[in-house]
């Protein structure tokens, strides 16, 4: 933005965010306060958490007392909610941890949302702050450490696992997700934590709220102090970390101790207390748990008992121990080494007045204090060395003092000097500074003060709590002053109104100037387009500026603002000719200005001779100081003359002279009462009082008392202004004292009463005597009626009165009326009764009327009535006395001055019109201002009212210049009607258009992006449900094959004794359950009757083996049995082909699934690219015609003859010779506006001549190529996201081929076993639906060539398995496969072979497979039984069939079995279990990969269009609606004129709203 740009009210974001967060705190703890008991709870569960730290696991071991320690940690753990997450599974910890998170989340959600509603100048509501106050309070205390423990408890890891769940592996899977997530949490829970609880506190003295403190630094250092506990405990747990820990916690809390004893922050003690007894208790804690590590089991032992016997002395031991402050009253004035000893100081000595006041025994220690300063201070003008002691000075104990004590006001006083020697003497301190600015408002009460003092600390460097510390109490004194007020007035800009004044002129003239150059480039024959369009960026921001700077100046009410009025109207007229604003400010001006002139006469001062005898009503001011107190000052020789004195006769005067004794008894008490309490009941109201006049009788008369404040001097003063009744009737008054004597009287007691003064002075009149009675019936008399009494005048003799004694008699109405006073009240029932008033009149109840009828006078009165040509009376029948009806002449003449003679209609009593009388003749009204006599019309200025010429003439031109615009064609009748057109179109159409476009396109990038990572989660989940599959596939045609081997040798039990029957029974049974348990998935297939088929195969397969093992004769079972048919014929031929073709299925349909994946994705980045390129196609061609509508709008200033752009410039150029030279006079141009006498004159040479742009060329190639950059950092997302696929499909693609031939390897291998014994076992059966010799063949041929591919796909590979699957394949081909066997028989089978590795093992079974089927081809081709040391059984009386039968019974047929069904299925099971959590391990990763790519990606959009896109269109709106609000620069007549840009204004502006 340009620098003018920057001069806006919000050009400073950083200040206005700044003071938006200053306010949130502000509205938060302004009127909040607990309980100090339940803030002291808090800070011992907080102990208590830190107490847990103390026995963390990884320090537990220094106090060497495990049963205890481990209690201490249980006990200490219930309030740290992490103590219990070694005690849950991580599922529910994850619960935990992820409802921390929305929590903290919520609360800085709360927190952002208030910020920006200030920033927005709108109010959070009272739930919403309720509910922030809350939180905010619970995550400063006692929720503080809890949550960041939950939140750092996934970044403890040890040895790759974490610390708490050892079962899982750190930074692995989607473990990732959660410790991402809680350590971003914690990184933007500590820094707001932190960042609150700088601010978090009142900035002013109350020793009663909790929350009241200088500033919370100890408690952020605290809380770092915390911060770093909970960091350090997630260390390996090791010697030196435990060590490193200790030390750590020993130095941090007695780093935190000295800071918080030293700062004494906290204003309440007893909290300040708590704290300090908090970090005793911690400091305490840590070196005990390091005296343990030293000498624990090596010195002595019990250390935890000695810290537990003394942790309760500690607490005593610190609230007993008196405050550093308290120490501070004893320091030397002048020996202050530090700015906080100075304000503990006054603070203390503030807290004994307090004390002295309510009379509490603490408080006699201020006498103490005064003769110690006395004695100390070298100054022999010190304040308090005036205090002299009496014995009578004490009053009874705990009665609080109703009256000023002279001591306290020179307390105050020696403490605001002490303050000023702090300030000399650390003149650049601004925490003392502060400190005085609060004692100003506190104790002096004295607002404008402190607002001078923070107005001269803004002016030194001050960190961001003290500068929160200035905004709380300007707040404060605003707040204070707009409840006093009723009116929210801006004092603080009260003090600067010059600084205020210079900085809206300079923007006028900036402004102006800018105008200036904007009308010169349309003089040229080509305006320069850039230029244009620089001048206009920064013209109407700053005119902006000047608006709202001039809102803020006419608030305030100095007697420069006639200057600014005047100054702006020259601004409005000159410069916009708007001529109605401009003359309504020079109307404003002049009756301000007359303001002045007559308040002038009431400026208050401190001298005696104040001038104030230009006021027609009397005044008078009264002081307060000590050494005047309740003296006149000052009083006008209306006042003086109000009561029959000369001015110098009133002068330094008591004010108890001027009224009756009964009140001037009691004044003074009522004066300090006011200063005491600052009750304000009986102030700023007029009420009529009785006076008394220099000849001692009193008399009415209206009171108006106001109080003024004093900067420095101490309380207030008062002025009041006395008016005499306007009527005043035969009345007399008398005031008595409680026991009813008389103790002064009015004048209308001599006519009324028969009595004087002089009789007062003669003896003792009591009301009992006038009206005898008075005493009995006082009830009547105090009625609000009063009472009719006959009256007999009193004798006056020489000597003494003698009542009752005359002959006259008259009837007197009496009303008797209490007076009572409030110093005089004892307790709450009591009136505090002082005396009485009394009011006497003739009563005329019972005149006797005369005997002939009188006819009632009757006055004519007028009534006047106001009309367009003047004012008529209309007369009318009246009682109204002369006086009343001169009264209402007098105000209604004072409505309008300016009036034709009197035009008299007779009312409707009056029959006929009597031309030749004329009531108005010779009326004239008079009005006494200055002390002379001066005539109405004369009197009343132009700044009271506007002339009726004035109106009509100005009314005639409004109407001209309307119709003259209407007729011409224009729209608006004057430039403020545009302005606000203009305003209320200040978004453009276009623009929201663009935003709510924007925000729909941002939905759809989120949305495509989130299906995408949806859809790619789903294919990595299917991928992985397939590679389970075929897991289970693989192990069902091992079991099947397993099933059919255990028949077989069940089926020779009657021949061999190898196998016992129970062994292979319970093999059978496991076999049978293994393939019936919840691990066998229901079978896949694609072909729906291969499925059946599988499905009803297994279920026979199942129930046939269930018979064989339930059969009761296991040894009679042989081939002959259907049952035994069955399970060969079915598994070795149908049934196995049939899962064979589904695993080859499975596999294949992984394979598809993986192409299709890079098909996929292939799309969806063609896809997004589309959208990408498309939408930033349509918004980059909506923004440029967008931006060509600020050349649009331009291009109609060229309409503009060249001749009028000329007096435009040299209007602005003598705006500024004028504002230069000072020259404020009122505005007298003397070029007027353009008017075309002659429409057929040819204009200029420039005139007609169509004016072109310089610099137009289309300079939107840059504004394409930034759109199409966005559009390439959006879409670079999904290419990286496809190239990521890309690798992760060919790794998989690579791993899939070795893992589908390591996992059919073993199931393979048992169905080669299975289908060589069957062949040699009966050759003619087939086997996969094959001729049994062939598939043999086929199947031992493929066993080496699994073999052999597995391994070579393993090497190749070697780049994508993962390291740790490397690691177990060569334990398991390598290495001694009986680690991984609890069998005993596993050392010395197949002598030792197995400890060799699996791949050595498997060569040998290979070995075995070749042995047994040459021996089978040996036997087949020379019926030779091959084994020389085998003894041949003879089991049937075929040889051939007899050998092969003995074939089966050798020791390689049985190491077959032994080697496939436990020893090679164990080793490919555990391998392929690692292989394929290995492989979920790692798409888990690449799912997290995605996912937190996704998430950077949807905040990057979101970041982008808040921070970028919204401010980009903020600003182009702001910039297109600047350039139409240039149209008012125009003046509006010369709009009309022009017919281009009237339509213009009609089709553009006011239709389209561009």
């Amino acid at each position: 933005m340009s620098e003018e740009g920057k001069s806006l009210p919000d050009k400073n974001l950083e200040s206005n965010i700044e003071n938006s967060i200053f306010k949130l705190v502000y509205m938060l703890v302004r009127d909040t306060n607990i309980s100090s008991v339940l803030y002291a709870l808090l800070m011992i569960i907080q102990v208590i958490q830190v107490f847990y730290f103390k026995f963390h696991d990884i320090v537990i071991i220094a106090w060497d007392n495990n049963t205890t320690s481990r209690y201490m940690q249980e006990v200490f753990g219930y309030f740290n909610f992490a103590h219990y997450a070694g005690d849950i599974k991580y599922e529910l910890f994850q619960i935990i941890l992820y409802f921390t998170i929305g929590m903290v989340g919520f609360w800085v959600f709360l927190i952002l949302v208030s910020v920006l509603l200030l920033i927005n100048q709108k109010l959070p509501g009272q739930i919403f702050l309720s509910v922030l106050k809350l939180m905010t309070m619970l995550n400063e205390t006692i929720l503080f450490i809890p949550v960041m423990n939950i939140l750092v408890l996934p970044l403890d890891c040890n040895d790759g696992y974490f610390t708490n769940f050892p079962s899982q592996q750190c930074w692995q899977g989607l473990y990732v997700i959660d410790q991402i997530m809680g350590l971003i949490l914690f990184i933007l829970y500590v820094l707001v934590s932190i960042s609150a609880q700088i601010f978090y506190f009142q900035g002013v003295y109350d020793q009663d709220n909790i929350f009241s403190r200088r500033n919370n630094r100890d408690q952020v250092l605290t809380s770092v102090h915390h911060l770093l506990l909970v960091l350090f405990s997630i260390l390996p747990h090791d010697n030196n970390s435990r060590i490193f820990y200790e030390i750590y916690q020993l130095v941090g809390a007695l780093i935190c101790y000295l800071y918080a004893k030293d700062n004494d922050t906290y204003n309440n003690r007893f909290i300040q207390k708590v704290i300090l007894t908090a970090l005793t208790l911690d400091l305490w804690t840590s070196l005990m748990l390091c005296i343990s590590e030293l000498v624990e089991g090596r010195i002595m032992v019990g250390s935890i008992y000695t810290w537990l016997f003394c942790l309760p002395f500690l607490c005593v031991i610190q609230f007993l121990q008196s405050q550093y402050r308290e120490q501070c009253l004893m320091i030397y004035v002048n020996k202050f080494d530090n700015p906080i000893q100075l304000v503990n100081h006054v603070n203390e000595v503030l807290n004994l007045v307090e004390m002295d006041k309510k009379r509490l025994p603490q408080g006699q220690l201020l006498n103490g204090y005064i003769e110690f300063h006395n004695q100390t201070c070298p100054n022999p003008l010190c304040p308090l060395k005036r205090v002299k002691f009496s014995l009578n000075m004490f009053k009874a104990k705990n009665e609080i003092i109703t009256k000023t004590d002279k001591r306290h006001s020179l307390v105050f006083d020696t403490m605001s000097r002490l303050y000023g020697l702090g300030i000399s003497k650390f003149p650049s301190d601004v925490f003392i500074r502060i400190e005085y600015a609060l004692y100003t408002l506190r104790i002096l009460k004295s607002k404008p003060q402190a607002l001078d003092e923070i107005s001269k600390i803004e002016k030194l460097y001050q960190s961001y709590d003290q500068r929160y510390i200035l905004y709380y109490i300007k707040s404060v004194i605003e707040a204070e002053i707009s409840e006093l007020q009723g009116e929210g007035q801006d004092f603080t800009e009260q003090r600067d109104f010059e600084e205020k004044f210079t900085l809206f002129k300079n923007a006028m003239e900036r402004s102006v100037a800018l105008l200036m150059e904007f009308w010169s480039q349309f003089a040229d024959e080509k305006p320069d387009l850039i230029k244009l369009y620089e001048i206009g960026s920064k013209l109407f921001p700053i005119r902006l500026y000047v608006e709202e700077t001039w809102k803020r100046l006419q608030r305030i009410q100095n007697q420069q603002l006639p200057a600014a009025l005047r100054l702006y109207s020259k601004y409005l007229i000159e410069i916009f000719n708007d001529r109605i604003a401009g003359y309504d400010l020079l109307e404003q001006a002049r009756k301000i200005e007359n303001q002045f002139q007559q308040r002038k006469a009431f400026k208050l001062g401190m001298s005696s001779n104040l001038n104030i005898d230009g006021q027609e009503d009397g005044c008078a001011f009264l002081s307060l100081e000590e050494e005047r107190f309740g003296q006149i000052y000052a009083v006008n020789m209306s006042a003086a003359s109000f009561f029959g004195y000369d001015k110098g006769e009133l002068l330094n005067k008591k004010v108890n002279n001027i009224m009756p004794q009964l009140y001037a008894r009691y004044h003074d008490d009522f004066l300090k009462r006011f200063i005491d309490t600052n009750e304000a009941t009986l102030l700023n109201k007029e009420r009529q009082l009785l006076s008394k006049n220099k000849n001692g009788y009193v008399y009415p008369v209206n009171v108006l008392l106001r109080p003024v404040y004093h900067v420095l001097k101490e309380g207030v003063e008062f002025v009041a202004t006395f008016k005499k009744e306007k009527r005043i009737k035969d009345v007399a008054y008398l005031v008595c004292n409680k026991d009813l004597l008389v103790e002064d009287i009015s004048a209308g007691s001599i006519n009324i009463l028969g009595i004087d003064i002089k009789l007062l002075s003669m003896q003792q009149i009591f009301l009992h005597d006038l009206f005898m009675d008075a005493k009995e019936s006082l009830y009547d008399f105090r009625q609000k009626q009063g009472k009719i009494i006959d009256y007999t005048f009193p004798k006056i003799l020489d000597d003494h009165v003698q009542f009752h004694a005359s002959e006259q008699t008259i009837k007197l109405q009496v009303q008797v009326q209490e007076i009572n006073f409030l110093i005089m009240k004892i307790n709450e029932q009591d009136t505090g009764l002082a005396g009485f008033q009394v009011r006497v009149e003739r009563s005329y109840d019972n005149i006797i009327q005369q005997t002939f009828p009188v006819k009632k006078q009757s006055n004519f009165q007028f009534r006047p009535q106001f009309a367009q040509i003047g004012m008529e009376y209309v007369g009318e029948q009246s009682d109204a006395t002369n006086s009343e009806l001169i009264t209402h002449i007098q105000e209604t003449v004072l409505i309008n001055p300016e009036y034709e003679p009197f035009k008299i209609v007779e009312s409707k009593q009056i029959t006929q019109k009597d031309p030749t009388m004329d009531y108005s003749f010779g009326i004239r009204i008079m009005r006494l201002f200055d002390g002379q006599i001066l005539d109405i019309e004369k009197f009343l200025s132009d700044a009271d009212v506007e002339s009726f010429e004035e109106q009509s003439v100005k009314q005639q031109d409004q109407m001209q210049e309307s119709e003259e615009q209407i007729g011409d064609g224009g729209y608006f009748k004057s430039s403020k009607e545009l302005q606000e057109t203009l305003n209320q179109q200040s978004e453009s159409r276009t623009i929201r258009w663009l935003y709510y476009s924007s925000i729909i396109l941002l939905l759809i990038l989120m949305l495509f992006a989130i299906l995408n990572n949806v859809f790619e989660r789903q294919e990595i989940n299917n991928s992985n449900f397939q590679w389970d599959l075929m897991i289970q596939e693989s192990d069902l045609i091992l079991y099947v094959n397993q099933i059919n081997s255990v028949t077989r040798e069940l089926m020779f039990l009657q021949y061999f004794n190898h196998y016992n029957q129970t062994y292979l029974l319970n093999q059978y049974n496991n076999s049978i359950n293994i393939y019936l348990g919840d691990e066998i998935v229901e079978m896949q297939s694609q072909n729906e009757v291969n499925k059946r088929t599988l499905e009803q195969a297994s279920q026979q397969i199942v129930a046939t083996a269930l018979q064989i093992y339930n059969q009761q004769q296991v040894q009679q079972i042989s081939y002959s049995d259907s049952t035994v048919i069955f399970i060969f014929k079915n598994i070795l031929n149908d049934f196995s082909v049939l899962m064979l073709e589904q695993y080859m299925n499975t596999v294949s349909n992984s394979q598809n699934q993986t192409q299709q994946l890079y098909s996929q994705l292939l799309i969806i980045l063609i896809m997004s690219a589309c959208i990408t390129l498309i939408a930033s196609l349509i918004l980059a061609c909506i923004l440029t015609s967008t931006l060509d509508k600020r050349q649009e709008i331009l291009s109609i200033f060229l309409d503009i003859p060249e001749k009028t752009a000329k007096i435009f410039y040299t209007k602005c150029e003598n705006f500024l010779q004028q504002i230069s030279s000072n020259d404020e006079d009122e505005v007298t141009s003397d070029l007027e506006f353009i008017e075309e006498k002659n429409n057929d004159e040819q204009v200029s040479l420039f005139g007609r001549k169509k004016k072109r742009f310089k610099n137009n060329e289309n300079k939107h190639l840059g504004f394409f190529l930034r759109m199409l950059m966005i559009g390439v950092v959006i879409e670079a997302y999904y290419i990286m996201i496809f190239f990521l696929n890309s690798n992760n499909i060919q790794k998989i693609e690579n791993i899939l081929n070795e893992f589908n031939y390591t996992t059919i390897s073993s199931s393979y291998y048992a169905l080669v076993i299975n289908g060589l014994k069957s062949y040699i076992y009966d050759t003619n059966m087939k086997i996969l639906n094959l001729d049994s010799k062939t598939s043999v063949s086929l199947l031992i041929n493929n066993t080496y060539l699994i073999d052999t591919t597995y391994q070579r796909l393993h090497a190749i590979n070697i780049d994508y398995n993962d390291q740790t699957y490397i690691n177990y394949y060569n334990q398991i081909m390598f290495d001694d496969l009986c680690n991984m066997f609890t069998d005993s028989q596993c050392k010395t089978f197949g002598n030792g072979i197995l400890q060799h590795g699996l791949m050595t093992s498997i060569s040998r079974h290979f070995q075995n497979i070749r042995e047994l089927y040459n021996g089978y081809v040996s036997i087949t081709n020379n019926n030779v039984f091959p084994i020389s040391n085998y003894t041949v059984l003879n089991l049937t009386t075929n040889k051939t069939q007899n050998y092969y039968w003995n074939l089966l019974n050798i020791q390689q047929s049985y190491d077959l079995n032994e080697m496939q069904y436990q020893y090679i299925y164990g080793g490919f099971n555990n391998l392929k279990k690692r292989y394929i959590d290995i492989i979920n391990l790692d798409q888990q990763n690449f799912t997290v990969q995605q996912l937190i790519l996704l998430i950077f990606y949807l905040i990057s959009l979101l970041l982008a269009q808040l921070l970028c896109w919204n401010p980009f269109l903020r600003d182009l709106n702001r910039e297109i609606w600047s350039t139409k609000c240039l149209l008012t620069f125009i003046p509006i007549d010369e709009i009309a004129k022009i017919r281009t840009i009237n339509n213009y204004i009609k089709r553009v502006i006011l239709e389209q709203n561009i």
